[in-house]
């Protein structure tokens, strides 16, 4: 048996190398554990947010060759050129203080 050296504590308990050195094996697989189980959650984080990408809608078009909007369903444009969209500013509301000053309105 080797010999051990033997330390004092503030409440004057003896406390012998072989009792750290249990402590220490004893917090080092608390800490292993704690690490396998920080890595099990992230691996599980990282595949709950992979996320099935949406399938992209087809372009439509007529029988001789014309693109349908997307937005109207109407041949001839396509839905960033669609005649429909509605201009945000005209959508709108103007708020009753200030109709009489359309140029000093925030938008």
């Amino acid at each position: 048996m080797t010999q051990c050296s033997v330390l004092k504590v503030q409440d004057r308990k003896t406390v012998t190398l072989e009792d750290v050195l249990e402590v220490v094996a004893e917090q080092g697989k608390a800490i292993n554990e704690l690490t396998q189980t920080v890595k099990n959650l992230a691996a599980r984080s990282v595949s709950a947010k992979v996320e099935t990408p949406r399938p992209k809608s087809q372009p439509k078009f007529t029988e001789d060759g014309q693109p349908i909007c997307f937005k109207c369903q109407v041949a001839g444009h396509v839905a960033k050129n669609c005649p429909q969209k509605q201009n945000f500013r005209a959508a709108r509301p103007v708020s009753s203080d200030s109709q009489g000053n359309e140029n000093h309105r925030m938008l």
